[in-house]
């Protein structure tokens, strides 16, 4: 449970509710639907990756967003290591993410060059698109030939 500390700062209830996982800081406090830290602080809820970034580096425009960087190794959402955070344009930051989910397919395949297939406006794995076609193929083989014996 998130301890509450009324007039402590920023970074003292970071260190009192987060834990390490690997390179990141994982919040343990509230978190948003998708995933988020979120804070109380000043008489609102703020997101706390941004507020931790903020609290260190100064307040940014509110046009910037701040990045969970996964070329320094975050994964997580709700990872508060100021050394994961960058403040990215909103632009950039949706790149970003397309970047890391669509590079791969759920199985780790590589979804580029002559991996990549494109069905109905969208990029598909080719090796798991041939893998699922071909089982699908013996299974309606293995139908029509118990169908024959009957």
């Amino acid at each position: 449970m998130p301890r509450k500390l009324p007039g402590a700062t920023i970074a003292e209830k970071v260190a009192l509710n987060s834990v390490p996982d690997g390179d990141c800081l994982r919040w343990t406090g509230a978190k948003n639907p998708k995933g988020y830290g979120r804070m109380w602080f000043q008489g609102r809820t703020h997101q706390l990756h941004r507020l931790v970034y903020e609290s260190v580096f100064g307040k940014l425009d509110a046009s910037m967003d701040v990045d969970h960087v996964h070329a320094r190794g975050c994964r997580f959402r709700d990872c508060v290591n100021i050394e994961h955070l960058e403040p990215v344009t909103h632009a950039e930051n949706i790149a970003r993410m397309n970047e890391i989910l669509w590079a791969k397919c759920t199985k780790g395949h590589p979804k580029t060059g002559d991996n990549q297939l494109i069905r109905g406006g969208s990029r598909v794995c080719r090796r798991c698109f041939n893998d699922r076609r071909n089982r699908r193929r013996a299974e309606l083989r293995a139908e029509r030939i118990q169908a024959d014996g009957e």
